[in-house]
């Protein structure tokens, strides 16, 4: 729907969707909004959607190298069924994102062999510096993955297959306040299976040895309240 390749694109306001029907794929994902490498991509108060009806793979906005993406008030949709690597906002740039609502849907499921992931989705993914602020993110894999550094202030983050937030690749330092971490059930209208499993964390630290993560006044749940952080180091 928007491209921005080159400059600054600023956006306030508006309802921005894309619908397609088996396009995508788990690398190279369709879009509702792309900012391309070296730009700024600056939207609030707006509603974007990407919505495939034939098990394609979707992203609603993507980043790609030394971008900057700063999204406020913003509410997110991605839906598609057996597809891979859904992602409500997926960039290898940079990441401020201020009281959003971000939702990816999908089935969480591996493949025949069992050796893969046959769909998942993710509400958030980032390699760059990720900023949170009051956001409500959910997806199926995870909420929030992790590739490079994190800052998060306040909100909601929810998961089922590795909780609110996979700590995946930068060894960090990462800082946490005022935040809830949420083991989730499956959102409505998807399905998983016991292949794929889930580790039933509210919080997963795992791929890279030695991260550092500070954590002030979080709270990290499973359905039942209790609190679960898994780590795989």
């Amino acid at each position: 729907v928007l491209s921005v390749m080159d400059g600054t694109l600023n956006e306030d306001g508006g309802n921005y969707v894309a619908n397609t029907a088996g396009a995508g794929s788990s690398t190279n994902q369709t879009q509702c909004l792309y900012a391309y490498n070296d730009t700024n991509l600056n939207v609030k108060n707006a509603t974007i959607t990407s919505i495939d009806t034939n098990n394609g793979s979707a992203n609603g906005v993507t980043g790609k190298t030394d971008s900057n993406i700063n999204l406020e008030n913003c509410t997110i949709l991605v839906k598609s069924g057996e597809s891979l690597e859904n992602r409500g906002v997926s960039s290898n740039g940079n990441v401020i994102l201020k009281q959003c609502d971000i939702r990816a849907i999908a089935d969480y499921t591996a493949n025949a062999a069992g050796n893969n992931y046959a769909s998942n989705s993710r509400g958030v993914w980032c390699s760059g510096h990720l900023i949170m602020e009051d956001c409500y993110v959910d997806g199926a894999h995870a909420g929030v993955t992790v590739q490079g550094t994190v800052y998060v202030n306040g909100g909601s983050y929810n998961g089922y297959g590795h909780g609110g937030i996979y700590l995946a690749g930068s060894t960090g330092p990462h800082y946490f306040y005022n935040a809830d971490f949420n083991w989730a059930p499956m959102q409505e209208g998807s399905i998983a299976d016991t292949v794929a499993g889930t580790n039933g964390a509210g919080f997963y630290i795992g791929a890279k040895s030695n991260q550092v993560v500070y954590f002030d006044n979080c709270n990290f749940n499973m359905v039942d309240g209790t609190g679960h952080i898994y780590k795989d180091m």
